[in-house]
């Protein structure tokens, strides 16, 4: 696990001080409910998050003392980094100057080192040539030093300098930058859909932030030149084309890794996890950036998880069951659905698979998982809806339950006679991995016969097929009028917002039932209503119902590699041992397709106590918001700054990099680099006060790549980021 090392960022005082108190305070929970509660107080122009009146709800979390940012602390005063109180039980979460040695998450004061202390960070004026992981001043940098810090216009070719990528060690191939070598040498996969022109265009701010805050909802990252591509092109052209771009498949490169036979290899980690390289070479090199968006949306709807063995250690299930949410983001709903009730991994998850009919003289009757989840979760919920998404009620003022015990035996008895589609028959267990990619059989001897009472009082007549059968029940889901809003309202919390208008919820719903193409479960029409839809659409100085959703923190780290334009000749974004993000998984509790159970992370209707919740709001993502991922997320997120990485390399493998290149070029000009962050992360809306924290700690700052990673990593850690508007 990557432990806090935040002091080699900020390594002076004034620095270190507003790091501290800006991640440990902006970061907090209170913060962030604080942070929400004040948009409809915005005015016109980039938002106010009034950051140091939101501070006032963190005494009750013992989370920070608020003289840091109130002016109350001399630059010299490192005692009042001292938080106001800290629990003896909580030290691993409490950022405390005063710190045991063995607390791996605790920030101590630089200010003494023994030279045995790899770990230790002594202030950066003297650095001896055996020390590591020293970082003297960036004016001078010894040949053995790999992690120093030179400065980027003169350096030697040794490995972690910073130079310019023009030459390249061939033995050095783990830090080496030059373009392709190691990939083709490693790898030999070409990825068919390479990611599209990075030429960057001239466009105003204004219209960049505004192109940024489609992309953040319409994707799962944009850098720069796609910003002001987009901004140049408009969003409606741009999304029109979208939908025409080659699909990032996981199955190719998946079966490519497999078809090397390499077995446990130390370059590629288990051949159980090749679909997770294929997953993040896609999401971060396929062009089809909307589709990716929406299919990890549908993920968290149609939920499977890997920390089933049988699924996450057969690459192909996962690989067939992505690929079908990547087919269908931009297809029909009822083909989803029946895609999902077909799939392999969803038969293991929800026990579907080799579900036979009742056998009476064995007791045994069928499996009611699955005709219980895909009514409950993956198409009409629990209640009646109106078609803006609010609860029908019925004479006695009481919600109306869309289905009971008997609808779940109908259902279950569809679902029966399902098994692999393969030569061993009803039953089969252990199958071939191409076995995995087919959609599921029917096996009529193992169907339930007979009538079976499906929704709204629709009976499935006896001495049909089990194909029939299972038809009828999918048009009988599909066409059930609750669908629409259940599916599209939380379409638009994952994508735009946690709390939409029933007026949105309206229209995304008209989307979905075909008016205006006359198709119904057009996910085409459904993406476009939901993304261009003018609440979604609206200026964050224009909202004052509601806006915005708190990040999903996956999304916080995949959003920051996508922007400044990750890449790793090798396809290794993830790194780590086995390359498939174990290690993010593990700190940050969320990871594609790990999800603790079929609920997803977190619920669309969860909401914490608290302000939130008297106002009658929801806010799904505050679920996985605890102290721990609060602080792990700001240790990823410092990690990522330093290295670049999200996890180190595998094997020989290179890891992503980034060289904030032309963020560099700003490196002098604070307001210009400030403003340049503001569009790529903020999309214009960070904050005065954020600003002024920003830009105190990058003028006090004289080596350009630490300014330019201090302002990333206070803005990528502020509720300006944290909360999406």
């Amino acid at each position: 696990m990557k432990s806090s090392n935040n002091s080699k960022i900020f390594k002076k005082p004034i620095s270190q001080k507003l790091s501290i108190s800006l991640l440990s305070a902006c970061l907090s929970y209170g913060t962030i409910v604080a942070a929400t509660a004040t948009r409809a107080e915005a005015s016109p122009g980039p938002r106010e998050v009034r950051i140091v009146s939101s501070l006032s709800m963190l005494s009750a979390a013992n989370t920070s003392s608020l003289s840091l940012l109130d002016g109350q602390c001399d630059d010299d005063d490192l005692d009042c980094l001292q938080p106001a109180e800290c629990n003896e039980g909580s030290e691993e979460e409490c950022e405390s100057v005063n710190c045991d040695e063995s607390e791996e998450e605790c920030e101590p004061e630089p200010i003494e080192c023994d030279e045995g202390e790899e770990e230790c960070e002594p202030e950066p004026t003297d650095c001896d040539e055996g020390e590591e992981e020293c970082e003297a001043e960036p004016t001078e940098c010894d040949e053995e030093e790999e992690e120093c810090e030179s400065e980027p216009t003169e350096c030697d070719d040794e490995e972690g300098c910073e130079s310019e990528p023009t030459e390249c060690d061939e033995e050095e191939d783990n830090n080496c930058e030059q373009d392709g070598q190691a990939g083709t040498a490693q790898t030999g996969y070409v990825n068919p859909n390479p990611i599209a022109d990075t030429t960057e265009m001239s466009v105003e701010k204004a219209a960049a932030d505004t192109a940024s805050r489609f992309l953040s909802q319409a994707t799962l990252g944009a850098d720069y030149p796609l910003i002001t591509h987009v901004a140049s092109l408009g969003e409606e052209v741009w999304l029109e084309a979208q939908f025409n771009q080659p699909i990032g498949y996981l199955y190719p490169y998946t079966h490519y890794l497999t078809e090397l036979n390499l077995g446990d290899s130390e370059i590629f980690g288990s051949p159980a996890k090749w679909h997770m390289h294929a997953w993040w070479t896609q999401v971060m090199t396929s062009p089809d950036l909307v589709r990716q968006r929406v299919a990890l949306a549908l993920n968290e709807i149609f939920v499977i998880s890997q920390n089933v063995a049988e699924i996450g250690e057969t690459p192909y299930m996962v690989s067939a069951y992505y690929d079908l949410l990547l087919d269908s983001s931009f297809g029909n709903f009822r083909d989803l659905l029946k895609g999902i009730s077909l799939n392999s991994a969803m038969a293991v998850y929800l026990s579907h698979l080799n579900n036979a009919k009742a056998d009476e003289s064995k007791g045994t009757f069928p499996d009611e998982n699955y005709a219980r989840e895909v009514m409950q979760l993956f198409t009409i919920g629990l209640f009646e809806l109106h078609q803006d998404g609010t609860r029908k009620k019925d004479i006695n003022g009481n919600d109306i339950p869309t289905y009971g015990q008997s609808e779940i035996r109908g259902f279950a008895k569809i679902f029966t006679g399902l098994s692999y589609n393969s030569d061993e028959g009803f039953g089969a267990e252990d199958q071939r991995q191409e076995d995995y990619i087919k959609p599921l059989k029917m096996f009529d001897a193992y169907h339930s016969p007979g009538e079976k009472h499906l929704l709204n009082g629709l009976i499935i007549p006896s001495g049909q097929s089990g194909m029939q059968d299972f038809e009828q029940a999918i048009d009988n889901l599909f066409n059930h009028p609750n669908i629409a809003p259940f599916i599209g309202k939380q379409l638009i919390q994952r994508l735009v917002k946690s709390n939409p208008s029933p007026a949105y919820v309206a229209r995304v719903s008209a989307a979905f039932n075909g008016v205006s193409d006359g198709v119904r479960g057009d996910m085409k029409a459904v993406v476009r209503a939901i993304l261009l839809d003018p609440e979604a659409r609206a200026t964050p100085s224009q909202m004052t119902d509601n806006p915005g959703r708190l990040r999903e923190p996956f999304l916080r780290l995949l959003r920051l590699t996508r922007s400044f334009n990750a890449t790793t000749p090798d396809r290794n974004y993830a790194g780590g041992p086995g390359g498939d993000g174990y290690e993010i998984q593990q700190q940050i509790r969320q990871y594609p397709m790990y999800a603790p159970s079929v609920f997803n992370f977190f619920q669309p209707s969860y909401v914490p106590n608290g302000e939130l919740k008297e106002a009658g709001l929801v806010a799904p993502e505050f679920q996985i918001t605890t102290s721990t991922t609060i602080i792990e997320i700001k240790n990823l997120v410092a990690w990522w700054v330093q290295s670049g990485e999200l996890e180190g390399a595998a094997g020989n493998l290179s890891p992503q990099r980034v060289s904030f290149e032309q963020e560099l070029t700003l490196a002098n000009s604070t307001e210009q680099l400030i403003n340049r962050l503001d569009t790529l992360l903020t999309y214009g809306t960070l904050s005065q006060h954020t600003r002024n924290i920003v830009k105190q700690v990058v003028e006090s700052e004289p080596e350009p790549l630490l300014k330019v990673q201090k302002a990333i990593y206070l803005i990528a850690t502020s509720p300006d980021f944290a909360i999406a508007l």
